[in-house]
């Protein structure tokens, strides 16, 4: 049976940080800001002992982070998500952080998620999109009929507005969580119709610039559970995601392997220190950069080769 000891997980645990906790209200507020330089924020690389990726930058206390940090590929822009309060509202909203003239700045929300749900940032491949899922304008109660895959685009003074992914990958129910191979496969979650269950795991291949109909991952991987949030290897080998249960009642990590006729073997829980938290309803996610980023419960792991 295949291993994953090229993976190495790290569980981000919770203390309180020396670093100035930034509430949504004083992200403006630039003269507390600590300064930061260097790759990743200049957080030192994870090693095998538990550590908070960016304590009161990235992980804050008063804050549900609900994505995984996603860095551009020079490493100078930084996208994340998480729940917050905003204008007296509370709302999943897009962060991103800048490196300029060798400092990163503050975090700062993204325009287009002040008002609406956003959550889950993700570059194309080009890094001209910006993907995200979004209930807009549905309010944030209502997010769990109706959450879809939206976009924008870099503009010489910004971004585009958002614009809804047509048909084949969104569909009448929901769909979140998209993730890209590097030829540009899209990865994602859906509760639409001919599923296995509540909740299942897609991909979309891109041919001749197009997504194709997505194809359902198949029983290896989908149960009657609620399966979600996809990690996947650039080269497609192996598949992490959650799967949430009501008995037990609780999110875990699973893994499985691409075989070379296309199948799947069939999903195993990892392993305990993998899954260190039990009962746990948030999301585990990741998106692959040199570094391996997972969240809540939150992990940030790193490629051990």
């Amino acid at each position: 049976m295949k291993t994953i000891n090229k993976i190495v997980v790290v569980l981000l645990t919770f203390f309180i940080s020396t670093i100035p906790v930034l509430s949504q209200e004083n992200t403006k507020d630039k003269s507390d800001f600590p300064v930061l330089t260097g790759s990743y924020l200049g957080q030192k690389p994870p090693g095998m002992t538990p550590e908070v990726f960016a304590p009161g930058i990235v992980s804050i206390s008063d804050y549900h982070e609900h994505s995984s940090p996603f860095f551009t590929k020079d490493g100078k822009e930084v996208y994340w998500s998480a729940q917050c309060m905003y204008e007296g509202e509370s709302n999943q909203r897009i962060f991103f952080m800048k490196l300029e003239n060798g400092k990163w700045i503050p975090p700062e929300i993204l325009d287009f998620t002040k008002k609406f749900h956003g959550g889950g940032p993700v570059f194309s491949l080009d890094e001209k999109r910006l993907y995200f899922y979004s209930c807009r304008p549905k309010p944030f109660k209502e997010r769990f009929d109706n959450l879809h895959i939206w976009y924008v685009e870099k503009t010489n003074t910004g971004w585009s507005e958002p614009a809804k992914m047509s048909q084949p990958i969104n569909s009448e129910k929901s769909e979140s969580n998209p993730t890209f191979t590097p030829e540009g496969t899209m990865y994602f979650d859906s509760k639409r119709e001919g599923g296995k269950g509540n909740n299942d795991i897609y991909r979309s291949q891109f041919i001749n610039g197009k997504f194709n109909k997505p194809q359902n991952l198949g029983e290896a991987i989908n149960t009657k559970e609620t399966e979600y949030a996809p990690c996947i290897a650039p080269d497609e080998s192996y598949i992490i995601f959650s799967r949430y249960t009501e008995e037990p009642k609780g999110v875990q990590l699973y893994i499985s392997f691409h075989r070379p006729d296309d199948s799947w073997t069939k999903a195993e829980k990892m392993s305990e220190k993998d899954n260190r938290l039990k009962n746990s309803n948030g999301h585990r996610n990741c998106k692959y950069d040199r570094i391996r980023y997972f969240y809540h419960i939150r992990y940030y792991c790193r490629n051990a080769s």
